[in-house]
């Protein structure tokens, strides 16, 4: 089974790859796992002109403290096994290029016919926004 999960490591070295992840930089907490990073890479102002909940304006503002990015610190990964450029690319792009790197690494299988519905519901979630 294979579980996709979304975390924010703010700091370099809170994660440490080669299928060993030191999480939150507390050594007793060394979980051995199998898994891969993918980097989803965005500079902060397009974070921020996408944001429909407003996350970004209420940190700024002081409602939100400890914000990553903005009043909490953020470090670029070392060495991601994938990197998605989300304001280089349009979403179908993107999610093509994971979906790839997931097919490549054997861990799913998406026929054609499931690929052409993936792509027109990125198209409307892109849409949508």
């Amino acid at each position: 089974m294979t579980t996709p999960t979304i975390n924010i490591y703010p700091f370099q070295g809170s994660i440490v790859c080669n299928d060993r992840h030191l999480l939150n930089g507390h050594r007793s907490a060394l979980l051995w796992l199998t898994g891969y990073e993918c980097y989803v890479k965005c500079p902060v102002n397009v974070c921020e002109e996408r944001d429909p909940k407003g996350l970004y304006k209420m940190a700024r503002s002081g409602e939100i403290r400890n914000m990553t990015g903005i009043s909490a610190p953020y470090k670029d990964p070392l060495d991601p096994n994938l990197i998605i450029e989300t304001d280089c690319a349009p979403l179908e792009e993107c999610a093509a290029k994971i979906i790839g790197f997931l097919e490549d690494k054997e861990i799913i299988y998406i026929n054609e016919q499931k690929k052409d519905i993936l792509r027109s519901r990125a198209n409307e979630t892109l849409d949508g926004r």
